[in-house]
């Protein structure tokens, strides 16, 4: 099995904790959203104004409220656009890296294999010879 080295990990893991930060971030933006319009909406309800006065405000109010609702949602959508890509980025690094180590592998198996199959050829010739001369050896040795 491969492993990621470390500097590998603790990029991941930077990078997650970084996606988490950045999503408390756009939990709290929609959450200053909400408490924006309902104080915005309960300041103007408990205000003493005539009715057409508390309308042109309640809607001024709701159009602010709206257009930082969308100004939010942007930097929300920009953000998670550039977490996505770098999410992908990282993902092909890895990738990348992992292939790398398993061709390098590979080659020293493939290395490691031809070089003992080697060394055992050579031996093998080697028994061989030693058998032949102990064959003449013995040859020799009878027919004197």
């Amino acid at each position: 099995m491969f492993y990621l080295n470390e500097r590998k990990r603790r990029e991941l893991e930077d990078y997650y904790q970084a996606k988490a930060q950045k999503d408390q971030a756009a939990s709290a933006a929609w959450g200053a959203i909400i408490g924006l319009g309902v104080g915005a909406l309960a300041g103007l309800l408990f205000a003493p104004k005539p009715g057409t006065e508390m309308r042109e405000e309640l809607a001024k109010k709701g159009k602010e409220t709206l257009e930082y609702a969308k100004d939010t949602a942007q930097e929300v959508r920009e953000s998670a656009k550039l977490t996505a890509e770098e999410i992908k980025q990282r993902t092909e690094v890895v990738a990348s890296d992992l292939k790398e180590k398993a061709h390098e592998f590979k080659d020293n198996l493939t290395s490691s294999y031809e070089e003992i199959e080697e060394e055992v050829l050579e031996e093998l010739e080697e028994m061989e010879e030693k058998a032949k001369e102990i064959k003449e050896e013995v040859k020799s040795k009878i027919n004197k």
